[in-house]
């Protein structure tokens, strides 16, 4: 196999876990996005899709835009998110005080791992195999905005904390 065909692979893993991740966080904007202090969670949802449409552009620009494989990883990881819903929380029908802060956790991790294929990108913008299809500007602009996403997700976390010592 080739670096190109490894790279596929690369991609279509975190695009799936994109996809889960993008539906984690409309989900957070949805149910908590109108309580004090969690306004910020509707504008991270939107950000995150953003992020969703900009690996989908690069898988583009690499010529690596999906297989089936592809597709069905994508829809593991919107059900295992559907899934995640059913943990057992100590309430049957209904959300506890504790899935926002497990949530939030979730979302923070996600955000590290998508972190990381930002990085990975922006070293491979450096190769010159790479160098037509990288941008190494918008790689860069897309690791600050991942780093700025962590430090929202760690506000929203402290609140989901402080609210659940206070119930």
């Amino acid at each position: 196999m080739e670096t190109i065909d490894y790279l596929a692979i690369y991609l279509d893993d975190h695009r799936a876990g994109a996809a889960g991740g993008s539906s984690l966080a409309r989900r957070i904007a949805d149910q908590y996005g109108d309580r004090p202090e969690f306004e910020a969670a509707p504008d991270l949802a939107d950000e995150i899709d953003a992020d969703v449409e900009e690996l989908d552009r690069l898988r583009a620009r690499l010529d690596v835009d999906g297989s089936w494989q592809s597709h069905v990883k994508r829809l593991f990881a919107v059900v295992g998110e559907q899934v995640g819903r059913l943990k057992l929380n100590g309430h049957l029908f209904d959300s506890s005080p504790l899935s926002p802060v497990e949530e939030l956790e979730g979302m923070a991790a996600g955000v590290f791992v998508k972190r990381g294929l930002w990085r990975t990108l922006r070293q491979l913008a450096d190769d010159p195999a790479f160098a037509d299809v990288l941008d190494p500007d918008e790689l860069d602009r897309l690791i600050a905005r991942a780093d700025e996403q962590l430090v929202v997700l760690e506000r929203l976390h402290e609140r989901a904390v402080a609210d659940l010592t206070a119930t």
